[in-house]
């Protein structure tokens, strides 16, 4: 008994492949046409980037406090240093002045259809 192929079954390493393909091995487009999740509106974007803000001023006082004692340390005049901190303190205050305000603005999430939308 002689097997042959048929024009539509050809033979791969991996077996035969399917009278139905394209040639293209099933690959999907890179591009879909349409997103998965709507964009971020610009009010989430500020909030986000206001919150990296914060977190990175934060880590800068932490840094200057250390300088500040090591210059303590030297008996070297630390009121410049001290006088930036203070000004780094007051700007992390207004970032969180400005978070708080945009986390107001931002609405809530909508009342869900479980019991109704009670609030008790």
């Amino acid at each position: 008994m002689t097997w042959t192929l048929r024009e539509s079954e050809k033979s791969s390493a991996f077996g035969t492949s399917c009278g139905f393909s394209n040639g293209r091995g099933g690959r999907s487009p890179l591009f879909s046409g349409a997103l998965r999740r709507p964009w971020p509106n610009e009010n989430v974007m500020q909030l986000e980037y206001i919150r990296r803000e914060i977190e990175r001023m934060r880590t800068q006082v932490h840094r200057q406090r250390g300088e500040i004692r090591q210059l303590q340390r030297a008996a070297i005049s630390a009121a410049s240093a001290e006088s930036l901190l203070e000004r780094m303190l007051d700007k992390i205050d207004e970032l969180c002045a400005e978070r708080d305000k945009l986390k107001r603005d931002q609405p809530g999430p909508t009342k869900s259809k479980v019991l109704g939308g009670r609030q008790w």
